[in-house]
């Protein structure tokens, strides 16, 4: 028999929920992390607020919805915790098109890396995956991504700091 991952994560799409909402649920139902753009977490949930989705999301029994807002930034829910970010101000943007899979998969990685599952490391992981997605969105395709460093994306999560430091 097959054991359970550490981690599992969701990222759903639009195409799914419209073809069958009700396999979308039992996925998210089945991950720790519940990950989906604003777009899709209003359909599934048939609600505009996206407070009551992530709700809904944590009564499916995902530890963690995380709702990515494009350039609005993202908003994390755990049963006893909130937490939002900006989306990082660009002056440019060239092709938005892979951020939110940029996104994911910075989120992920930065968990893979550190091994911390815990809620102020996923708040980090977050950071660490905006700055990333906000990379992707100032070039077309990957040409940004294959160009930046760890030092840049570190450079742009000390901005994210001075950003929302009051």
């Amino acid at each position: 028999m097959a054991k359970r991952p550490k981690l599992v994560v969701s990222d759903t799409m639009n195409y799914y929920i419209e073809k069958d909402r009700k396999a979308v649920l039992e996925m998210v139902k089945l991950s720790d992390i519940a990950l989906m753009n604003d777009g899709e977490a209003r359909q599934l949930f048939k609600t505009a607020s996206l407070v009551k989705a992530a709700k809904e999301i944590l009564k499916l029994d995902s530890k963690i919805a995380i709702i990515k807002k494009g350039e609005h930034g993202c908003i994390f829910m755990t049963e006893n915790s909130f937490f939002s970010i900006p989306g990082y101000p660009l002056e440019k943007v060239v092709d938005p098109t892979g951020a939110g899979d940029s996104f994911a998969g910075a989120l992920i990685g930065y968990l893979a890396k550190t091994g911390d599952l815990g809620e102020e490391n996923v708040r980090r992981a977050i950071v660490c995956a905006s700055a990333v997605a906000s990379y992707n969105a100032e070039g077309f395709s990957l040409d940004s991504l294959k160009k930046i460093s760890a030092e840049d994306i570190d450079k742009r999560v000390n901005e994210f700091k001075k950003i929302v430091e009051f």
